[in-house]
């Protein structure tokens, strides 16, 4: 299995360093599961961030009416 890694916002990489910030929400991408875990950011791809999931929570959104 490869490292999983998710695109992330320049704006919101000093939190995730500092461990400000500490949960995302996301929507219509693929599944994570509690593991290491490659933030990269959108604008700059050598710019990353190693962290660690270690909760991964699916919310179903009801149909729309």
């Amino acid at each position: 299995m490869s490292l999983q890694n998710l695109e992330i916002v320049p704006r919101l990489l000093p939190d995730v360093r500092a461990d400000r910030k500490r949960h995302t929400i996301r929507w219509r991408e693929r599944e994570i599961v509690p593991d290491p875990m490659l933030y990269v950011n959108v604008q700059d791809a050598f710019d990353t961030v190693m962290v660690c999931d270690t909760v991964a929570v699916i919310h179903h959104l009801p149909p729309a009416v």
